[in-house]
């Protein structure tokens, strides 16, 4: 039930944007794309991020800081080979594990996750 209402919630707050005008977190984002948003959950949940991440992208390592610091190009990186960037983390190394269409969808939903609340 708890999952039912967030993937509601996450949909209300897309729908929001994209009526608003948001593209996420910088200026030159590409737009948010509603029919990717549940495939990046269904990523985020199948390769376990929640155990992590958390429902809402704040748990160990908050997700929302991490895409307004670092930004798209950066976070496509970091979850390829997050040892580059800090050596001995946790995170294990998506590379050759997500397709990029996976990767393109979880940024998708990460956008989404780091607009809550603000």
């Amino acid at each position: 039930m708890y999952n039912k209402l967030f993937s509601t919630w996450v949909l209300i707050i897309l729908i929001s944007a994209v009526f608003l005008g948001v593209s996420g977190c910088g200026t030159s984002l590409p737009a948010i794309d509603a029919a990717r948003i549940q495939a990046g959950q269904h990523v985020y949940e199948q390769y376990n991020c929640l155990q992590c991440h958390g429902y809402d992208g704040n748990d160990k390592m908050d997700l929302k800081k991490a895409l307004h610091k670092k930004g798209l190009d950066e976070l496509k990186a970091w979850i390829l080979d997050p040892g580059q960037f800090k050596p001995g983390t946790e995170m294990p190394s998506y590379g050759g594990v997500l397709s990029d269409r996976e990767l393109e969808d979880v940024i998708q939903y990460l956008r989404v996750l780091a607009n809550q609340g603000r």
